[in-house]
């Protein structure tokens, strides 16, 4: 039965949509979709280097744990936070509405002190990568990192050793009471 009535509606639609029928719509406006393919080609720069796994994989930022959950949310964490860098960074998002009022309030946030006379103190939030920063600046180089969502708080002492190497200290203090990680790591960049 409910083939027939399928029939039935499948002939009648036929019927009334077939082309040559003479009927008042002559005149309306009728829409038309042009479909066009073009060939790709092959990208000649590969997509996955060793620098952009250098860019989001969180080398140096990694706690020491044999607990795999954490270190599986400190990658996701650290693979997000480059990309809402990089997205905030771009110049469509810089110009979007949101965009302007996050650069608004990122400027509004910034605050710089100076101590002595080469040293300072900076203050920041980065409203995309939800992180707000106390760096100090002098003989060494000293972040205080809170990131909302990781609930956690990280303390980076680091110090170039040249251009290309820097010694760090990285102390991580969880929220929640228990104890924190820390790791003294050489990071180079190639």
């Amino acid at each position: 039965m409910s083939s027939l009535v399928l029939l039935v509606f499948l002939i009648a639609g036929l019927f009334f949509s077939a082309p040559g029928q003479a009927d008042d719509s002559a005149n309306e406006t009728q829409c038309t979709m042009i479909t066009f393919v073009a060939p790709v080609l092959p990208v000649s720069q590969p997509l996955l280097t060793k620098e952009t796994l250098n860019h989001y994989l969180p080398a140096g930022n990694l706690t020491p744990t044999t607990d795999s959950s954490h270190v599986a949310s400190q990658v996701e964490s650290s693979v997000e936070g480059k990309i809402a860098e990089d997205i905030s960074k771009s110049d469509l998002f810089r110009k979007s509405a949101i965009g302007k009022t996050t650069t608004q309030l990122e400027t509004i946030s910034q605050k710089s002190v100076s101590v002595g006379s080469k040293s300072k103190v900076d203050f920041q939030v980065k409203v995309v990568e939800r992180q707000a920063v106390i760096t100090y600046q002098g003989i060494v180089k000293s972040e205080v990192i809170y990131t909302v969502g990781q609930g956690n708080i990280r303390w980076v002492l680091s110090r170039p050793l040249d251009k290309s190497t820097t010694l760090a200290f990285t102390n991580v203090l969880a929220q929640d009471g228990s104890s924190g990680s820390s790791i003294l790591s050489l990071n180079h960049s190639f």
